[in-house]
């Protein structure tokens, strides 16, 4: 038995074989304040490209005592803000379908990766910094984003979630 433990571990780390619910296959990527930045990876015959636009908006300085309110997504914890203007997803040369709201409350990004579940790939950004530190996770599949889970990085838990159903009209 500790030699099949022994050997599952030696491939586990050889040849990148994952036994868990994820896998994380990309390297984490910085995201750009102002721009585009772009992932991507391929795996298992899935290539995986995903486009970061974003801008950056003035709010003033760290030393400001009148905060402006110009931009409500903002953490505060960059200066100048950093809002996420769009999402691209294309798998396999084909875009999928991302919603406005999966995005539109994302800001001050710092980096992001990419990973392979065991029915979806995901997309792992992290944003804000200290109480205002996030997570956010883009769950999708080859054809639409299927859920968003965005959590505190101090708490641990889902601040919010969002699930997406597949809506089949005659």
């Amino acid at each position: 038995m500790k030699k099949r433990m022994l050997l599952i571990a030696t491939c586990s780390l050889i040849f990148g074989v994952s036994f868990g619910h994820t896998r994380d296959i990309s390297k984490i990527v910085p995201i750009a304040p102002e721009g585009r930045t772009v992932l991507q990876t391929k795996s298992n015959n899935v290539d995986v490209q995903i486009t970061i636009l974003t801008h950056s908006v003035a709010i003033g300085t760290v030393s400001d005592t009148d905060v402006k309110n110009t931009a409500k997504s903002c953490t505060y914890s960059r200066y100048p803000c950093s809002i996420v203007d769009k999402i691209d997803i294309t798998v396999n040369g084909i875009s999928v379908k991302v919603p406005f709201n999966s995005f539109c409350g994302l800001a001050d990004l710092k980096d992001g990766h990419i990973s392979f579940g065991k029915d979806y790939l995901s997309l792992l950004l992290t944003g804000g910094d200290a109480s205002e530190g996030y997570s956010a996770r883009i769950e999708f599949d080859k054809e639409r984003v299927k859920h968003i889970t965005i959590w505190s990085e101090d708490e641990k838990k889902p601040l919010q979630e969002i699930i997406y159903h597949r809506v089949v009209t005659d």
